[in-house]
């Protein structure tokens, strides 16, 4: 990740603010309905503009709806890792298995642990002579 320039992000800063303030009403109501075709806003932009939507409900919905849906504060959740181990926990949570032993195969997928047949197979070459017996 490179170091922000700071002068540069103090300008870009100041350049948004004052678009936010010169919006009328309706522009930042268009602004708003357009976020989606945009690029991504800054967590700064992103507070501000918070700031600015707050006397109107409809367009404050729709900018905490612009937020949750790219994972503002949870970036990590974007990632592809995160996105693998996610599914793999949500598998897990919805598998009601008792006293089932459930592992990932070498395939990727979840599978059943088969105890019983695991301890047959490593048994089946082995006897035990009962000293009784004799």
């Amino acid at each position: 990740m490179q170091a922000l320039d700071p002068q540069a992000e103090l300008l870009k800063r100041q350049d948004f603010d004052v678009s936010l303030a010169a919006m009328s009403d309706q522009d930042l109501a268009e602004y708003v309905n357009s976020l989606a075709e945009r690029p991504k806003l800054s967590a700064y932009e992103l507070n501000k503009l918070m700031l600015r939507v707050q006397s109107s409900p409809q367009l404050k919905d729709k900018v905490i709806g612009y937020k949750a849906a790219n994972h503002y504060g949870r970036e990590y959740e974007e990632a592809p890792e995160w996105n693998r181990v996610s599914m793999m926990i949500n598998t897990l949570k919805s598998w009601r298995s008792g006293d089932d032993v459930w592992y990932w195969g070498q395939d990727g997928r979840l599978q059943l642990l088969d105890v019983s047949k695991l301890l047959l197979d490593k048994l089946k070459d082995y006897h035990v002579a009962d000293p009784s017996q004799r």
